[in-house]
């Protein structure tokens, strides 16, 4: 069974084909260009996806981060991202557990995309635990996943019980063998709340079949009445 499932809002396009000679890539879209911007810590993109992930987010679960390619570069955003989470619904701020050790070529410029990269220059901080909590692990951009899987096992080995993987945006890089099972989160939203109104639809048929009209009503003013007046 694979348990590297890994969780994205959307496909995220790179701005160029051939940057050496100019080349723009013709899918490069607006969501493309929220990373980007995120990327770069613009503030506007920072609460884009802000919007999009606090909602769905549980309340008094952990947030970590991929940490950046850069030893003690903590200030990213990805995790002003994350840190802008935990300030809401009890969550708990895990966002620079996972450290980087010693730096790593940028993925998006041809680095070494294998874990083993990834375990040898990737640790956790000692004095911090994490055991026994639900992760999200966030990142901006994943293509081979590796990053993320890696950093699920750290997390793991520390002893957190379940860690989810979220990446804002998959690459478009169809050459790269994928090490994970990709899922739109977008998507599974949007047929969760297509199911959740076909059930409200279906119980509420199967009352009208039950009780007649009169008790329906009675029982809506009844419920009515405490709204109004126990307030």
């Amino acid at each position: 069974m694979n348990n590297n499932k890994i969780y994205s809002l959307s496909t995220y396009h790179k701005y160029w084909i051939d940057k050496e000679n100019e080349i723009q890539n013709p899918n490069f879209d607006d969501f493309s260009r929220q990373i980007l911007a995120l990327k770069g810590k613009d503030p506007e993109a920072i609460e884009y996806f802000f919007e999009i992930l606090n909602e769905e987010f549980p309340e008094k679960i952990a947030i970590c981060a991929v940490p950046s390619s850069t030893p003690g570069k903590t200030d990213t955003g990805i995790t002003n991202l994350a840190k802008k989470l935990t300030s809401e619904k009890n969550r708990i701020d895990r966002v620079n557990f996972l450290i980087r050790t010693q730096e790593i070529p940028k993925l998006a410029y041809g680095g070494n995309r294998d874990q083993t990269v990834h375990y040898q220059s990737i640790d956790t901080e000692k004095e911090i635990s994490v055991k026994g909590m639900t992760i999200f692990l966030l990142d901006d951009v994943t293509t081979t996943g590796n990053s993320l899987i890696v950093c699920k096992e750290k997390l793991l080995r520390r002893g957190a019980a379940t860690v989810i993987m979220v990446a804002l945006g998959q690459t478009d890089d169809y050459g790269v063998d994928y090490n994970y099972e990709s899922v739109n989160l977008l998507e599974i939203l949007e047929s969760t709340i297509i199911f959740m109104i076909w059930l409200i639809s279906f119980i509420w048929g199967m009352i009208k079949k039950i009780l007649s009209n009169d008790v329906i009503l009675f029982v809506i003013l009844i419920v009515l009445w405490h709204i109004l007046f126990d307030w």
